[in-house]
């Protein structure tokens, strides 16, 4: 009876699957919001580890062994999944940012996925059937087909260019985090850029691998294929860690909160004309939770933190202080934040620095922008010119 003794390198393939598979599973039960992209990040994560998994099969001993019994067929099931991962990571970006979910205009993003069938006919082509065989133990006599040679460069640079072309997207569409984020800083070390910022790192890394491999250099390619590995283990060891600790991904939410939402979607009035009298109130009242409790004062405030604190769901508190007051949540937050500045500046002999904490900013340099954006001047000058007016008085 054969028996899987695998080694160092298969259990890092195997942690691997497991967290993909077990995060993906925790994304698909959780409870799905509009634009948060579960299902899609979902979707990436299993192709991550559906490659893994074509990696195990191919490079574990044991269990090609066993695998290479019923035929070579199983080896070109998921060569197929490196292809998905770029696509998936850009229409993840494009919904956290847009709100833009999948539509059929995508479907050609899919075309190298669909013609996968046709590649792998090609390879057999041109291999033969015994060279097909002797491919699975012998993974050069792979290169004598252009196709697949053709095949490996193109999961390669497709993930590269998709990921350029997200960090891209997410750097355009920088300003549309101000709906969710009181402080833009504060959205820097969150989900997203760590999907983007960690995705390219590992697209430059295979990227590399492949002129490795192209040189000739075949030591430096084997030690490459199993960091490979790794950083792949460690890219989503750190989703994980971060979706379990800060993400919320998992968190619980709170009755009251789905009370308010399943209100909010079984109501009867739309978005798209004026405000209730009960909306105006509410949306009064929001402004009113904001300086009564000085929510402001938290730099890392975000839409979710103040929907929870009013006990109402985001889309509600989204559109009454876009549509009502006619303000995003960035500038109704720091409209209040740059109040409590100036309140500051006039009373107290502080330094700046002392000033933006105390007003909830979390840099001297975003202080200095949006109270300039509200009042015309520097806080420096604010204080200067306010000192000059009550010498006058």
């Amino acid at each position: 009876m054969n028996k899987l003794i695998f080694n160092i390198n298969d259990l890092a393939l195997l942690l691997m699957i497991a967290q993909c598979s077990m995060l993906a599973f925790i994304l698909m039960l959780s409870r799905e919001k509009s634009g948060e992209g579960k299902g899609t990040l979902a979707a990436l994560l299993m192709i991550f580890a559906l490659q893994s998994l074509d990696v195990l099969i191919y490079w574990s001993v044991p269990v090609k062994t066993i695998i290479a019994e019923h035929g070579v067929w199983p080896f070109w099931l998921f060569k197929w999944a490196p292809l998905a991962q770029g696509p998936l990571l850009f229409a993840y970006v494009r919904l956290k940012l847009t709100g833009q979910a999948l539509s059929l205009s995508d479907a050609k993003h899919a075309l190298p996925i669909l013609s996968y069938p046709l590649i792998v006919w090609g390879i057999a082509m041109q291999l033969g059937p015994q060279g097909m065989i002797d491919g699975v133990f012998k993974f050069g006599i792979l290169f004598q087909s252009t196709i697949f040679d053709t095949l490996l460069w193109t999961q390669k640079i497709s993930a590269a260019a998709y990921g350029s072309a997200a960090v891209w997207f997410m750097l355009k569409n920088y300003k549309r985090l101000e709906y969710n984020f009181s402080n833009p800083v504060s959205a820097q070390p969150l989900w997203l850029p760590i999907i983007v910022v960690g995705f390219m790192v590992l697209a430059i890394f295979h990227l590399a691998q492949g002129v490795i491999a192209f040189f000739g250099w075949i030591v430096i390619n084997h030690f490459s294929g199993i960091l490979s590995n790794y950083l792949n283990f460690a890219f989503v060891t750190a989703l994980i860690s971060y979706s379990l600790l800060k993400s919320a991904v998992v968190t619980p939410i709170p009755d009251v909160l789905v009370e308010a939402d399943n209100k909010a979607e079984n109501a009867d009035v739309k978005e798209d004309f004026s405000p209730s009298e009960e909306d105006i109130q509410t949306a009064h009242n929001l402004t009113q939770l904001l300086a009564d409790q000085q929510l402001y004062l938290n730099p890392e405030l975000t839409l979710e933190d103040f929907s929870r604190a009013a006990r109402l769901p985001e889309r509600q508190v989204s559109y009454l202080l876009n549509s009502v007051l006619g303000q995003s949540f960035f500038e109704c937050v720091n409209a209040a934040r740059v109040a409590r500045a100036k309140e500051l500046l006039a009373a107290e002999s502080w330094p700046v620095q002392r000033i933006f904490e105390e007003s909830g900013f979390n840099s001297k340099a975003t202080f200095n922008r949006i109270f300039k954006r509200y009042t015309h001047m520097t806080p420096s000058h604010y204080r200067k010119h306010n000192d000059k007016a009550l010498d006058t008085a």
